[in-house]
Order: structure tokens, then C-alpha cells, then sequence
């Protein structure tokens, strides 16, 4: 896969930066606030490249492969780019206990459109 110029621009300048440090100052160490990191990185860039993982990892004094493994535990993390609108169904005990297993089933809908997003609403309601 070829990287696109955002991915190679460091996320971790300006406003960005200062806001990690205001992060940074409420918590005991620097990797305690991985996860906070991540969502500046997401919300910066929609998702999480692995030159981003490695920026993470620089900033907060931690290794790639640990910044990875917690980017590929939660699946809140987006690893590759997303949609403008991401729908995405909590499948944990708690939620399967209110009802999640009957929102959407195992269907995997392929190449939606914004046109096919009112159809696809309708059919699941």
C-alpha cells in the first residue's frame, strides 16, 4: 500500500502537540496516556497508519510494537482509512445481553454508497 503525504506529516506539531502535553501532564507517565494519544491521532488523521504508531511510540517513549498491540486490541481504532460516517455495532456480553445480536446479523455490506445508506437503514430497522 502506498502512503499518502498526510500519513509521512507528523501529527504531533502545533495545537496538536500542546494538547498532548496538557494530556500528558494528567497522567503519571508518558505511557499511561496511549490511549488518549491515539484518539488525538484519529481525529487528526481519521485512522491509524503505522508511521503514525511509530510517531506515537516516539513521543510517548514506547516501543511500535507495543503502540500496535494496543491499536489492534480495541477495535475503536481505525487501522486503515474510514467513511465520514463509520457504523459499527457493540458485540460485547453486556450489549448482546440489550439486543446487540439482532441489529445487524453477520451481514458484511460491500461497497456503499451515500445513495445505498437510506435503503440499507431501512432494511435493518
Amino acid at each position: 500500500m502506498t502512503m499518502t503525504t498526510e500519513e509521512y506529516r507528523a501529527v504531533f506539531t502545533d495545537k496538536v502537540l500542546g494538547e498532548l502535553q496538557e494530556i500528558l501532564s494528567r497522567y503519571p507517565n508518558k505511557q499511561a496516556a496511549l490511549l488518549p494519544a491515539l484518539w488525538l491521532v484519529q481525529r487528526e488523521r481519521g485512522w491509524i497508519s503505522d508511521r503514525n504508531m511509530v510517531e506515537v511510540a516516539e513521543v510517548l517513549g514506547v516501543t511500535p510494537a507495543y503502540v500496535k498491540g494496543v491499536v489492534t486490541f480495541y477495535t475503536m481504532y481505525h487501522q486503515h482509512p474510514v467513511g465520514d460516517n463509520f457504523v459499527q455495532v457493540c458485540t460485547t456480553s453486556p450489549c448482546n445481553i440489550c439486543g446487540a445480536e439482532g441489529v445487524v446479523n453477520d451481514d458484511f455490506i460491500e461497497s456503499v454508497t451515500p445513495e445505498k445508506v437510506a435503503e440499507i437503514v431501512r432494511k435493518y430497522r
